[in-house]
């Protein structure tokens, strides 16, 4: 019987460590990160989840649903969204930001990653978690691809990617698409409570039947 009952609780921790262990990706968090009917909303604060805004110069063009800006003479254009981890989740570790773009004589431009633990707002999006700058190439006439993973030293709550641009004399464009956010989380599912329990009362039991 002792044999059995310590077989028991032998599994019982394995399977626990197991589904604890185990990650999930969200995969997508940004709403409608390919644009495809996509509004593109004036910016307001505090930022809702889900939304796309802009401070200005940027649209969603027509032909293939990319967002688009056409920028003149050392212009500047902002757009970024927030978005909310769903509830129950805990952030493991591994961030991914991508995203498609083209770009026209900017000179300059970037997409960072902020990561908050409550609702962000215009110009306080939290803590800087990954910058993709110094990677695009000014003049890019295919779309190119943008890829970059960081490894989070703590979870949050909030996620904003803003995506920037600036052009010199003469002005540019700026084209993004499928842009995507991936975060690593680790499920903590009734299931694994309920397995944890049954552990707890297996070395209740183990005891009482010792004593």
């Amino acid at each position: 019987m002792k044999n059995i009952i310590n077989g028991v609780l032998g599994v019982l921790f394995l399977l626990l460590i197991s589904a604890t262990a185990q990650a999930t990706l969200s995969d997508n968090l940004l709403v409608n990160g390919d644009f495809t009917g996509t509004t593109i909303n004036n910016v307001s604060d505090p930022l809702i989840n889900g939304v796309w805004y802009i401070d200005k110069n940027w649209t969603v063009e027509g032909i293939g649903d990319s967002a688009y800006a056409n920028l003149g003479n050392n212009k500047k254009a902002y757009l970024f969204q927030a978005v909310q981890l769903p509830s129950g989740l805990a952030t493991a570790g591994e961030v991914i930001l991508s995203m498609d773009y083209m770009s026209g004589k900017l000179s300059s431009a970037s997409v960072t990653l902020y990561g908050k633990n409550d609702q962000p707002s215009f110009g306080r999006y939290g803590d800087v978690l990954v910058p993709i700058t110094g990677s695009f190439s000014s003049s890019v006439s295919q779309w190119t691809n943008n890829s970059l993973n960081i490894f989070a030293t703590s979870g949050y709550n909030w996620y904003t990617v803003v995506i920037y641009g600036v052009t010199g004399t003469g002005g540019g464009s700026f084209s993004v698409d499928n842009v995507n956010v991936q975060v690593t989380t680790t499920p903590i599912p009734t299931a694994i409570w309920l397995l944890g329990s049954g552990l707890v009362g297996m070395i209740v039991v183990r005891r009482k039947w010792k004593a």
